[in-house]
């Protein structure tokens, strides 16, 4: 059976490479087209906007890899078909299941390489890509992105600590805090607030430069204790400008915005979730959608074979036409779903005569709303091979 698998991935993966290359080629397209200008005011060479393009590839391949997956799968099974080599494995005795045992591991790696796309790769490479536009940015827009570089009017609260963070501005890429000011607990009862000029994020602590510490004890805590200091590490705040950055972003996010698409990914969610236990419960159902969502939006590619499997493996001519059509019919539909549940996930307000008609629709649970989908198709995906004759 080696020979046999090693023939079929071989047919899979070059029109696979294919249709990704294309999709590639048509998305640096038409990217290169919108974004020319801005290119050219900052003085891009070819050799940097070709290494832009590919720093921004991750933020393609879950738009474009379960397609490409699914066109690579129809042609290879109608080409199969077309020549009655599927038919002659079935002949032989083998089950329709183990002949698409290499499928189903191609579409498995895939969905695990998204994942590990989308939550290291991504950031990493979009970091490096902005890091890549600022560098090439002409004197003439200096001011602007060094501008873009702040964030202002900081508000961060660390809810299971009880860490309240405020400052007029942090630098995003120096994880500098300026005017900053936090507040939290020191343990029996004393609470601790420092405001200081400066502070910034080096070997995982926050240094404070001139510092004014006021340290309240009980009994009296409005009769705090004051210390003056040039410069001050607290190991009990160990919260970062990442975290700061991402509380910023979820935080701000509403749910008309979230309910469009993926916009954060696990670990800013996990870290967000664990700064406020106590979320109300639209905010929660945001948070709860996005996540799951996260987790399940790789696992395409693997429904992405079930969907193939029964109308790419039919043997007639007229048939093999209809189950192309019938599979890009099922993906359209799976992402029509897709985002249809992120819209009921993260509650996005309904029309009220469909809240009427179907009211069960505003409550559901934000796993079935993004994992449905999926399981949904690959439920009918494997009861439509097992019908297959």
């Amino acid at each position: 059976m080696r020979l046999l698998d090693r023939y079929l991935l071989r047919e899979l993966l070059v029109p696979l490479a294919y249709c990704l290359a294309g999709f590639q080629i048509f998305w640096v397209a038409f990217q290169l087209f919108n974004e020319l200008p801005m290119f050219q005011e900052r003085g891009m060479s070819a050799t940097a906007i070709a290494w832009y393009f590919l720093l921004k590839t991750p933020d393609l391949l879950p738009k474009v890899l379960p397609m490409a997956l699914l066109l690579a799968l129809l042609y290879a099974l109608t080409h199969h078909a077309r020549y009655n080599e599927l038919v002659a494995m079935r002949a032989a005795g083998i089950g329709l299941w183990r002949i698409s045992a290499g499928y189903l591991a191609t579409g498995a790696v895939l969905s695990g390489t998204l994942l590990f796309s989308n939550e290291v790769l991504g950031p990493v490479a979009d970091a490096a890509a902005e890091k890549l536009l600022l560098h090439h940015a002409s004197r003439s827009i200096v001011a602007g992105p060094a501008q873009s570089e702040w964030i202002a009017n900081v508000n961060f609260r660390n809810e299971s600590a009880d860490h309240w963070w405020r400052a007029s501005k942090l630098h995003i890429k120096r994880g500098e805090l300026v005017s900053p000011s936090v507040e939290y607990p020191a343990g029996g009862g004393t609470t601790n607030w420092i405001s200081a000029e400066r502070a910034v994020w080096t070997n995982g602590t926050w240094l404070f430069l001139n510092v004014r510490l006021h340290i309240r004890r009980p009994p009296d805590p409005d009769i705090p204790e004051i210390h003056m200091t040039n410069e001050l590490v607290v190991a009990a705040l160990t919260e970062s400008p990442r975290q700061m950055q991402t509380e910023i972003k979820v935080g701000t996010m509403t749910a008309a915005r979230a309910a469009k698409q993926l916009r954060f990914n696990l670990r800013d969610l996990v870290d967000y979730r664990r700064f406020h236990p106590r979320l109300p419960p639209d905010r929660q159902a945001l948070v709860a959608t996005q996540f799951h969502g996260r987790l399940a939006q790789p696992w395409t590619c693997l429904v992405v074979v079930f969907i193939a499997l029964p109308f790419g493996a039919l043997t007639s001519r007229r048939n093999v036409f209809a189950g192309v059509a019938a599979s890009v019919f099922l993906m359209v539909a799976h992402y029509f779903l897709t985002q249809l549940g992120l819209a009921f996930g993260t509650g996005l307000v309904l029309p009220e005569v469909i809240i009427r008609a179907t009211p069960w629709l505003a409550e559901l649970p934000p796993i079935l709303c993004t994992w449905g989908p999926n399981a949904l198709f690959a439920a009918l995906g494997i009861w439509a091979t097992n019908k297959l004759r």
